[in-house]
This record gives structure tokens, sequence and C-alpha cells, in this order.
């Protein structure tokens, strides 16, 4: 872990990074004073950039007001999406150009103040949230660079926030109230329908999903169980239900130890970050999980048909897989077609079975 420093402002001597690029050498976050004065009295936060090739923090400044926050860079590490303060006081979302200089606000959805979350690894989409009036009412919105218009995202029922967006803003996830003043819970958006999936809970109340992949196949964040504890989930369409990830990856958990939140995800989906609870140092502590570590997939989908059987599964490109099958789930187990060498996300293979009246199929990675 490398300490990024402080903001080269006198009194900043606080700072948390949220956002960083595919390479690693472009961090932003906000930098904070201590101890930090009452809101109004002066600016106690500011975005930053910290540039590997310098070492240091640059303040990004605001549109003409006090504060700003940086939530996310792009990819190549050009643009930033957050929020700052215009010169009336009014929390704008906003998107930082670093190779030119300068800030854009966004808008609104028809009120006064909002705030983005994420950007997409190609700058094009920018999702967060805004007040659609002056209520203050909250919506998510999905903003398009190409057009330069704000799309409200709906609801499940009350208000609505935004914190990731797929690199070809099809798919937002965020959290949602499914009644005004109501709990909130996880939603995946998908562009095909233009609708709000609520995505439950583990059956507690309040759920959030906090990222999803560059490549929109699935999302991550926490759930609330019915006793109350809080615990870490991936969602895929595929699937349609919340996976708990202590459950699927319970063997590198040691007793005790829980995984509580799912922050973020990679753009092919193989590496998750976020916190937990470590029982053997009973600390909260990050966590970086390699779904693929142990070769850890799931069968997406089965297909039948004309006497023909395709079965396609989670992959990791340049892995090789082969598919088994037998008659009994308790085998022998014997080897079906070639060995598959995956070339992207997914892997898949399509069996001839019509001649067999009953058959179970398994998935080995090699």
């Amino acid at each position: 872990m490398q300490e990024l420093g402080a903001l080269d402002v006198i009194g900043y001597s606080h700072a948390t990074a949220y956002g960083v690029s595919a390479d690693g050498s472009v961090v932003v976050g906000r930098a904070a004073q201590n101890p930090q004065p009452r809101f109004g009295e002066q600016p106690p936060w500011r975005a930053f950039v910290w540039r590997e090739s310098t070492g240091q923090m640059q303040d990004l400044g605001t549109l003409g007001g006090a504060w700003s926050a940086a939530a996310s860079v792009s990819a190549d590490g050009r643009y930033v999406a957050g929020y700052a303060w215009d010169i009336s006081g009014r929390r704008r979302p906003t998107v930082w150009d670093l190779a030119h200089g300068h800030l854009t606000d966004l808008g609104t959805l028809g009120g006064s103040q909002g705030e983005a979350y994420d950007i997409s690894a190609d700058a094009r989409f920018i999702a967060g949230y805004t007040w659609i009036d002056d209520s203050p009412e909250v919506r998510a919105f999905l903003w398009d660079a190409v057009t330069g218009q704000m799309r409200n995202l709906g609801t499940l029922g009350g208000w609505s926030v935004a914190y990731g967006v797929s690199i070809d803003g099809r798919v937002v996830v965020g959290w949602s109230q499914r009644v005004p003043g109501g709990s909130w819970v996880a939603f995946w958006w998908d562009a095909d329908n233009g609708q709000m999936r609520d995505l439950g809970t583990f059956g507690g109340s309040t759920s959030l999903a906090r990222s999803v992949s560059q490549d929109g196949r699935y999302a991550v964040g926490f759930a609330e169980a019915s006793n109350g504890q809080q615990r870490a989930f991936r969602y895929s369409p595929q699937a349609g239900v919340l996976e708990d990830l202590n459950q699927t990856y319970a063997s590198l958990l040691s007793n005790g130890s829980l995984l509580t939140m799912a922050t973020d995800i990679s753009a092919d989906g193989r590496y998750i970050v976020g916190e937990g609870y470590n029982a053997a140092t009973e600390r909260t502590e990050a966590f970086l999980l390699d779904t693929a570590a142990l070769g850890a997939f799931r069968i997406l989908k089965v297909t039948p048909g004309n006497g023909r059987l395709t079965i396609e599964w989670e992959a990791r490109s340049g892995a090789k897989y082969q598919l088994q099958a037998a008659d009994a789930v308790s085998g022998p187990w014997r080897d079906v077609g070639p060995e598959i060498i995956a070339s992207g996300p997914t892997a898949s293979y399509t069996d001839d079975a019509s001649s067999v009246r009953q058959r179970f199929y398994r998935v080995v990675a090699r």
C-alpha cells in the first residue's frame, strides 16, 4: 500500500481516494481539513488528482464555490467525474477535463443540485443523481457526452441514486426507495427496457449496488440479511438473484470472517474489492478477491434443442476448460469434446445428447 500524501494547501491534512485509472497512474478523490469546520465557514474538502509521474496531489478547483469532490476517473486518466459548488453555493454534478484544465457543469433534471459518482471507461457516460425540483426529491441520472443530455432513470417508487455505469451506458446500478421515505434497495437499470429492476436483499431491509463491471455483466455491493448483518454480493442478470460472496468463496475465509461490502469490480468482472471483518485480527479491513483464483465460476446458460445441448459458462480469457458428462451425479465422469480455450469472458460447448435419456454435466477448469 502506497501513501499518496496530502494536498499542498495549508490545513489540508486528510485525503480519501475514490477512483483510479486503468494503469494505476492517476488517482482521484477529495482532500479535507482537520479539524473540519462547520459547513459554510471555509472549504472542508476539495477535489484532487494524484499523478504517479509527479507523486503530487493537485487541487482540481470548483465552479466558483468553496467545495468540490472527485468520485471517479476514466480509464485513460483524462476525465474526472464528481461534484463542485458554484458561486451560489449549489452542489452541481461536474466533469473535469484534465488535459485542457477545465471543468463542466453537467446540469440537472430540473432541480438546483446534484452529484456525479461514476464515469465510464471511455468517458462518454456519467451517472449520479440530481434534484428533480427544489423539494429536494432526487432521481438517478445518466449523462451522455455525445448528446450532452441527461436522462432521468426513474425510481422503484421513492428516491433513486446511481453509483455505477457500464462502458456502453446500457447498464446503470445504484439504489432506490421502494416507497417515498422507505428503505433503500439495490437496482439494476437496463437501457433495453428502460426500467429499474429491484435486486432485493438477503432477507433484511436494505441493499446497495455500488459498482458494475465495464462490460455490464456483473454488479457488486452489499445486502442486509434477516439478522441485520451486512453481506457483500455479486449480481448478474443471468443468475437473476443476489449471490452472497461469503457463501461462494467460503473456503477463502477464516472462521468468523465476513465480507461485508463490495465497493468495486474490475472491467472484466474477475476482481472484486471492498471491506470486511477479519476475525484473525479482529479488524475491519480492505479485501481484494480474485474470483478465478480457485477456478471458481458459474454455468450461465443451458440451451436444449433438436437433440443437442449447449452449455455456456463464465470464463477467463486464455484459460482452459473441459466439459465432462456422467450417467449419474456420482460419476464416473468422462470428457465431452475437446478442451476449450476461452477467448473472452464466457465459453460454451454444444453436445449431441440425442441418444441418451439422462445425462449430468460439469465444467472443469484446467
